[in-house]
C-alpha cells in the first residue's frame, strides 16, 4: 500500500494553491452543476456524478472550468458521454476550444467494472490519490461513491477520513437505481462504440499516445492537463525531507 502523511497532502495542496474555503466562483459552480442533474438524472444508466479538480479542491481561478467524472452501469459507457454530451452541446455549456470558463468539460467516464484505479496509478501518485479524496459527488446512485473509494486499497484512503465525511454533504440526489441489464441496450452501446471510438483513437495518436489519455471498454478519460507525474516527482523529494 503507498502511504502519504497529512504534511505531504499540506505540501501538495501549499503548492496547489488550495484554500481553506471554497470561494463564491466555486460555490456557484456547484450550485450550477446541480441545477443541470436535475435533467441528467433521468438518464437510467448514471451510478455517480462528482465535481472533480479545480473546483472540488478549492483551487480553482476564473477561468476555470467544471470537470465532471462519471460512473455508469455496466456496458453503458458510451450511451451514457453520448447522452451527457449531447444535453451539453444543446444548453451551449459544453467546454470547447472556445469556452472555458464555466463551461462543464466531460473528460472522465468509468463505468462499475473500473473502480479499482490502482491499475492507472503510478508510483507515489499523491495527486490521484488527492483527486479521489476531493470529488464532490453532485449524484450518487447506490452508494456508488462508497463502493468506488472502498475499492481502492492501493493507498491509505481510510486515514483521510475528514476529506471523505466531507464530501457526503455536496451529494444532492442519492436512491437506489435498478439493474440495467438489457441485450438492445447492450447492442446499442457496442454500435456508439464502433461509431465514435475510431475518431478518438485517432485523436489519442495524433497527440503521440500520452499516458494520461486512457480508451478502453470500461473507462475514458481524455483530461489533458494531468499533472501526476509533476507532482509523484515532488512527493519522492517531500518524503526524502
Amino acid at each position: 500500500m503507498t502511504q502519504f502523511s497529512s504534511q505531504n497532502i499540506q505540501e501538495l495542496e501549499s503548492y496547489m494553491w488550495v484554500r481553506k474555503d471554497y470561494n463564491a466562483l466555486e460555490k456557484e459552480y456547484f450550485s450550477k452543476a446541480q441545477n443541470h442533474i436535475k435533467h441528467l438524472k433521468y438518464i437510467p444508466w448514471l451510478r455517480l456524478v462528482a465535481l472533480w479538480n479545480s473546483v472540488a479542491m478549492k483551487s480553482s481561478h476564473e477561468k476555470s472550468d467544471i470537470d465532471l467524472f462519471v460512473i455508469t452501469a455496466k456496458n453503458r459507457l458510451w450511451l451514457v458521454r453520448i447522452c451527457m454530451t449531447s444535453y451539453f452541446f444543446i444548453t451551449g455549456l459544453r467546454k470547447t476550444s472556445a469556452k472555458h470558463a464555466g463551461a462543464f468539460c466531460l473528460s472522465f467516464f468509468i463505468d462499475t467494472d473500473a473502480l479499482d484505479f490502482s491499475e492507472i496509478a503510478i508510483e507515489d501518485d499523491i495527486y490521484l490519490f488527492y483527486w479521489i479524496l476531493t470529488l464532490k459527488p453532485i449524484l450518487d446512485y447506490n452508494n456508488t461513491h462508497q463502493k468506488f473509494v472502498d475499492s481502492n486499497t492501493w493507498a491509505n484512503f481510510n486515514d483521510f477520513s475528514e476529506y471523505r465525511n466531507t464530501s457526503k454533504i455536496y451529494t444532492s440526489i442519492a436512491e437506489d437505481k435498478k439493474k440495467s441489464g438489457s441485450v438492445i441496450f447492450n447492442s446499442l452501446d457496442a454500435i456508439l462504440k464502433k461509431i465514435f471510438v475510431w475518431k478518438t483513437l485517432r485523436s489519442y495518436q495524433k497527440l503521440w499516445k500520452p499516458f494520461w489519455i486512457i480508451i478502453n471498454d470500461t473507462m475514458l478519460k481524455f483530461h489533458n492537463n494531468d499533472k501526476r507525474r509533476f507532482f509523484s516527482q515532488k512527493i519522492a523529494k517531500w518524503k526524502a525531507w
